[in-house]
C-alpha cells in the first residue's frame, strides 16, 4: 500500500466516523488506530482537529472525556470525490508506435506517471 493509499484510508476512515456521529466529529476511540495519520493529515491540511472548546463540548455529548476529534476539511472532502471520481487510463496495450514507460522518482522509486499525468505519486 501506497503512502497516498494509507492516507486516503485514513481520510475515508475520518469521514465514515464523522457520518456515524451526530455531533460531525470522528471521535479519539474510533479513530485510535490511525490517529497518528489523522494528525498528519490535519498537519497537511485535510483535517481539523478539535480545539479545547470543541473537546469540552464534545465530552458533554459523549459523557467522557474526549482527548481528540477530527473531522475532514473542505480539502479532505475534495481530495475523497477526486479519488472516487478521477479518469482511469484506459487498460490494454498501448496503441501503434506508442510504448508503455514506468516513471522512477528520486532514488529510484517507481512513480504512477505517464502521458497527461505531470506530478503524480508525489
Amino acid at each position: 500500500m501506497t503512502h497516498e493509499d494509507r492516507a486516503v484510508t485514513a481520510l475515508e476512515a475520518v469521514a465514515d466516523r464523522q457520518r456515524m456521529a451526530g455531533h460531525g466529529w470522528a471521535l479519539d476511540v474510533r479513530l485510535r488506530p490511525v490517529k497518528q495519520r489523522v494528525f498528519n493529515l490535519a498537519a497537511r491540511g485535510l483535517t481539523e482537529l478539535a480545539d479545547r472548546e470543541d473537546r469540552a463540548a464534545l465530552s458533554a455529548w459523549e459523557g467522557r472525556a474526549v482527548r481528540w476529534a477530527a473531522r475532514l476539511t473542505a480539502s479532505g472532502h475534495d481530495l475523497l470525490l477526486y479519488r472516487r471520481f478521477r479518469p482511469q487510463p484506459a487498460a490494454g496495450p498501448p496503441g501503434p508506435g506508442l510504448e508503455r514507460v514506468e516513471l522512477r522518482g528520486p532514488g529510484g522509486r517507481r512513480r504512477r506517471g505517464g502521458p497527461g499525468n505531470r506530478g503524480a505519486g508525489r
